[in-house]
């Protein structure tokens, strides 16, 4: 039985498959499945199992075909067993498409809440913040070592999201989870990065210098009393967060715990109400932004190229052209005559490490121990690092303040 549905590409049609995948789900307990281009050039996918329907249990394969200028063409319904004659299906196959177009055009949704976890490095995050469409709040808040530099953290992202159903909100709250996060890797200058359930190995009892062991163990994070099952009010779980961070802050204060800039929910409103071009730059730059501070832990080069390719990916909204040297010498302030930073960072860093596999930063150089005579090379390397990681920054911040309205003050713009 085909079902001509002839839906084009777009919101639409993801919301079709998307109700079709949740009663699909709701009424086949295990199922198979099937993907491919036909040999008329059709892409076809396919669901095979027993489905429950409001004639009976029968089992049934589920076609979705779609043709090559992305248009949903049809669903075909038929049974899985050759063979098998049973047409009583039918009518309730039928309606359940019936009802899904139904669903599609009436936009059938509940709320749901969704907790994604992400982790960083450093000092505790001061207390929970409640900026557009999330919470954005430590998982752990009674820490009992919080100005801990050195120590792994776990903050949540809660969000409330109108879904079909549960499966739906999980992957719509993911999606949106990983935005939310790239956004924060920027704004807070520092690597968010997801849990990895790895078995790795730790060291038990440090404090025990004479019976030092090891041992193998899983990655994770689950303490009971933190778990929540809906969005929780304003301080009833944690402190409300100070708003007290740096915008244009390169560094940590030792024995500050982490705070979030004043104008963050300006920007992130700002952003989101913000021209699809300027909103999709910023998004991309953040996502770079985040590569870098996740991979510039253990490879700076790696860190500091793409901090290029983040302001490449902004610069792409000026006039004209959207060119990198331009884009910076127009953001940066800091120095009088970036020239020769700027071939260092666009010649010798993006181009020479995409392209030439170079680390310009010495990752795979000598490194020289407990010389009482530092060594001249590395010195000045490490001075050029510091200020093409300074002023990548600098550069990007600038360009976040210049979207803000003029009375806006930006906490730290000084740099």
């Amino acid at each position: 039985m085909d079902i001509k549905v002839e839906l084009p590409p777009g919101p639409r049609q993801r919301e079709f498959l998307d109700y079709l995948n949740s009663s699909l789900r709701e009424r086949m307990g295990s199922f198979g499945g099937s993907s491919g281009v036909a040999e008329d050039g059709n892409f076809e996918t396919a669901v095979a199992g027993k489905t429950k329907l409001d004639s009976g249990e029968v089992d049934l394969v589920w076609k979705v075909t779609i043709r090559p200028d992305g248009m949903l063409d049809r669903v075909s319904v038929f049974p899985n067993q050759a063979g098998d004659n049973e047409t009583g299906w039918k009518i309730s196959a039928h309606a359940l498409i019936s009802s899904v177009l139904s669903s599609v055009i009436s936009e059938r949704k509940k709320k749901y809440f969704k907790r994604n976890f992400f982790f960083y490095i450093g000092e505790q995050l001061d207390g929970e913040y409640w900026l557009p469409g999330f919470r954005f709040a430590p998982a752990y808040p009674n820490d009992p070592n919080p100005h801990l530099m050195n120590a792994e953290r776990i903050i949540s992202i809660d969000q409330e999201i109108e879904a079909i159903d549960d499966m739906h909100a999980t992957s719509i709250a993911e999606e949106s989870a990983r935005r939310h996060a790239s956004r924060m890797s920027l704004l807070l200058n520092t690597a968010l990065y997801q849990p990895d359930n790895a078995h790795r190995w730790v060291i038990k009892n440090p404090e025990d210098g004479a019976g030092l062991t090891s041992e193998r163990l899983q990655l994770g994070f689950a303490i009971k009393e933190t778990n929540l099952d809906k969005m929780p009010k304003k301080s009833s779980v944690c402190q409300l967060g100070k708003y007290e961070g740096r915008l244009s802050a390169q560094y940590r204060v030792m024995g500050e715990l982490m705070s979030l800039p004043p104008e963050t929910r300006k920007i992130l409103r700002g952003i989101d109400s913000a021209e699809p071009k300027i909103r999709e730059a910023f998004d991309r730059g953040a996502r770079l932004y985040q590569v870098a501070a996740t991979c510039g832990r253990s490879f700076p080069s790696v860190g500091l190229a793409y901090r290029v390719a983040a302001v490449e990916a902004i610069c792409k909204t000026e006039d004209p052209g959207g060119n990198f040297s331009d884009f910076m010498r127009k953001h940066v302030c800091s120095y009088s005559d970036i020239d020769d930073l700027l071939n260092y960072l666009y010649g010798s860093v993006r181009s020479a490490h995409f392209h030439s596999g170079e680390f310009p930063n010495g990752e795979f150089s000598r490194t020289y121990y407990f010389d009482p005579l530092m060594d001249a090379e590395n010195t000045h390397r490490d001075a050029i690092h510091r200020a093409c990681f300074q002023i990548t920054r600098e550069a990007i911040i600038r360009w976040i303040v210049s979207l803000l309205p003029d009375d806006i003050l930006v906490s730290g713009n000084e740099s």
